[in-house]
């Protein structure tokens, strides 16, 4: 016959070891749960970094797109620039062609009075 004692600590032993186990799978499903989640993590992460890469060349273009317009709108100055300059010129002329065709008649209507 087995004494009590020794049944009584193989009985603990094997609660003792029923414990450990069930903590052995309940620490398994934690770690799967684990996986899963971190899995998941690194998808969403993959996702970001997709998102983020699409919106970098997106800002790129319209960069590139805005320095074209600041090229475009600094010639659109320079011809401005050149036009009001040309418009100048030709109020200068046209000012100066007035003046003379104005001396021309006033030559021509002096000299006919005093040959009339």
């Amino acid at each position: 016959m087995v004494p009590a004692d020794l049944l009584q600590t193989s009985q603990e032993q094997r609660v003792q070891l029923a414990a450990a186990t069930d903590r052995m799978y309940q620490t398994g499903d934690r770690i799967r749960e684990g996986k899963k989640v971190l899995v998941e993590t690194e998808e969403l992460g993959v996702s970001i970094l997709q998102d983020l890469h699409r919106q970098r060349e997106v800002l790129q273009h319209s960069k590139n797109t805005l320095h074209g317009v600041d090229d475009n709108i600094a010639r659109g100055k320079v011809i401005i620039h050149n036009i009001s300059r040309r418009i100048t010129r030709n109020k200068y002329i046209m000012a100066g062609l007035i003046i003379f065709l104005l001396l021309a008649i006033l030559v021509i209507a002096t000299g006919k009075r005093h040959q009339g």
